[in-house]
């Protein structure tokens, strides 16, 4: 088996003193942070935070509320002479994501949305749960896991910050640029996060406010540009407002062949069921620019359908294999900025299936039976391996 650590480009942040525990080798430690992910994994139905971003002189604040396997609200502010201004705002509800903006901090700035409807639903596509600090369901876990086990991350101590008992988590020596993360030694949720730019660059993430399984539901997803106004304070800013279409139709049983040009491949995963299953015509979506300038096979198709287990959720997609269209593309594997990002392939007859994990997300890449297939979610590793055996089983029974 071979574990592959790609280099991106990501921030970095300033380190603070600390005390030390002694005792406990690196290896034990390991060990026993991996246990707690593994116990808490899947336990999260809802979480709420603050992240504090300091860049140099910059200070950012976002708010989240989470709620999985599908929807969130998100506050991004910037602080303009000592208080905090709404700046942009993201929401998602099942396959709909409304993203809107000011112009800038200024009285007078107008605002600008885009409500994006029936969008594909696989993580790392810059849209469906696209948010960068997105922690705390098993998928967050079960990366951390992956990471760990992996090599690029190391449990470098058991430490005191700030008052909380964490684990000291980096990236390992000859990945660049340097990643650190303290992790609280209750929950696993994350404490701070530094990272280091080149040129000596620092940035700091700090986790304020961490609340998990909260009762409170999520606000309601806005519809109009009178609550758009509101969301903002501006009763009065004029709103830009784009609707796109992202092209996704709810697949109806029977005639899904029919619809999406070819028999999909239904797998069904011990401990997960059937949530919802799509198809869609890319060519004829408005949702992403860069899916207008290629050249699409005539009758070209995909199929998407959602397996969950209460709050945790996979996502598979499908698409007819047609050698010399490189539709596929990964969305980890093209992650530039902000991750930390390894690659595998399994081993053995699954030697061609590519797993590739970031800090809170993964993704399956493999054919089977004529079909290119992408597989995102809230799995183990251990589980998108069996996930690959049974989609190449399933493929077996269709041939």
């Amino acid at each position: 088996m071979r574990r592959v650590a790609f280099k991106l480009m990501v921030l970095a942040a300033l380190t603070l003193p600390i005390t030390v525990f002694p005792g406990c080798g690196k290896t034990g430690l390991r060990e026993e942070l991996v246990g707690l992910l593994r116990e808490k994994a899947g336990s999260i139905e809802s979480l709420a935070f603050t992240c504090q971003t300091v860049d140099g002189e910059n200070l950012y604040l976002e708010e989240f509320h989470l709620l999985f396997p599908d929807s969130y609200r998100y506050r991004f502010f910037e602080i303009v002479n000592g208080e905090k201004v709404l700046v942009r705002y993201a929401a998602q509800s099942g396959n709909r994501v409304l993203r809107a903006g000011l112009d800038s901090t200024d009285p007078g700035a107008s605002l600008k949305a885009e409500l994006l409807e029936d969008v594909p639903p696989i993580r790392g596509t810059g849209i469906y749960l696209s948010l960068y600090h997105l922690v705390g369901n098993g998928d967050y876990y079960y990366s951390l896991i992956s990471l760990l086990e992996g090599g690029s991350l190391e449990v470098v101590s058991r430490e005191i910050l700030d008052g909380t008992d964490t684990y000291r988590l980096r990236s390992a020596p000859g990945l660049t640029p340097q990643t650190e993360m303290w992790l609280e030694s209750g929950s696993g949720l994350p404490v701070r996060k530094e990272l280091l730019l080149e040129g000596g660059r620092k940035v700091t993430f700090t986790y304020r406010d961490m609340a998990a399984n909260i009762p409170d539901p999520l606000e309601p997803f806005p519809e109009s540009a009178l609550e758009l106004n509101s969301l903002f304070g501006r009763p009065s800013a004029p709103v830009g407002l784009t609707v796109r279409d992202g092209g996704c139709r709810l697949a109806e049983g029977k005639s899904t062949p029919a619809e999406a040009g070819f028999s999909p491949l239904l797998p069904q995963l011990q401990g997960f069921r059937e949530a919802g299953s799509f198809w869609r015509n890319p060519e004829a979506s408005n949702l992403m620019d860069s899916e207008q300038s290629l050249n699409f096979p005539e009758g070209f198709r995909e199929f998407y359908l959602l397996l969950r287990d209460g709050h945790r959720q996979v996502e598979i997609r499908q698409v007819p294999l047609v050698e010399d269209f490189g539709y596929y593309t990964s969305g980890l594997g093209l992650l530039s900025g902000a991750y930390l990002v390894q690659q595998e392939r399994f081993s053995g007859e699954y030697a061609d299936v590519t797993y590739t994990v970031a800090l809170n997300r993964q993704e399956m890449h493999l054919v089977a039976g004529g079909l290119e297939v992408t597989v995102t979610g809230d799995l183990s590793r251990e589980e998108f391996e069996e996930l690959a055996r049974i989609l190449r089983s399933s493929a077996e029974g269709h041939e």
